[in-house]
């Protein structure tokens, strides 16, 4: 298999992945600073194609809204 064959293969994967992750919502929320905001619908295929993001130095925490609304999330007044 060519490396242009692989790369065709794998063009949607990140959009796939996304999508699939898209469906838990929640929040992204930095552990150090408190610094976040809300998951909305696409950015689980962005970050896991270029990165999830940072803040202070470090990679930014996703709470699911099934943590959310369990409790799970500290201070979870978003």
């Amino acid at each position: 298999m060519s490396e242009s064959d692989i790369v065709r293969r794998v063009a949607g994967l990140h959009d796939a992945i996304g999508g699939s992750l898209d469906q838990f919502g929640g929040h992204l929320r930095c552990e150090s600073c408190g610094f976040g905001y809300p998951m909305r619908p696409g950015m689980a295929g962005r970050f896991t194609a270029k990165g999830w993001p940072r803040c202070c130095g470090h990679t930014m925490r996703w709470w699911t809204q099934r943590q959310i609304d369990a409790g799970e999330m500290p201070d979870a007044s978003v």
